[in-house]
């Protein structure tokens, strides 16, 4: 049976992953397969923060995060996803924006 990975959460980035980001997909990101399609196909929304997140070097602040999410795991997460040369960027960019659509407050007026 395939292991089902809870991504609602930011995951705990150990030092030796962080400083050597390599190997994060299952760990960090999703599998491509197992990222919904929108953020596969770029139409979830998220992608225009995302590809900003990946060039950027943004971190996440408290007032945006969904109540639960900590701030320092996340900002770790992201960086350490950002940092890393295993997936394509592709692959990279999609993950990103899935992640931020579990971890972000939905905005007013959407």
């Amino acid at each position: 049976m395939a292991k089902t990975t809870d991504w609602s959460r930011p995951k705990t980035v150990p030092d030796v992953q962080f400083a050597f980001p390599a190997n994060i997909i299952g760990t960090l990101i999703p599998e491509w397969d197992d990222l919904p399609d929108e953020f596969r196909n770029r139409t979830s929304g998220y992608e225009e923060l995302a590809g900003h997140a990946c060039f950027n070097n943004v971190e996440f602040r408290s007032d945006f995060l969904l109540e639960g999410i900590d701030i320092e795991l996340a900002n770790r997460q992201l960086n350490a996803i950002i940092r890393s040369f295993q997936p394509k960027h592709q692959h990279k960019e999609a993950a990103i924006a899935y992640l931020l659509s579990l971890w972000l407050t939905p905005t007013i007026g959407d």
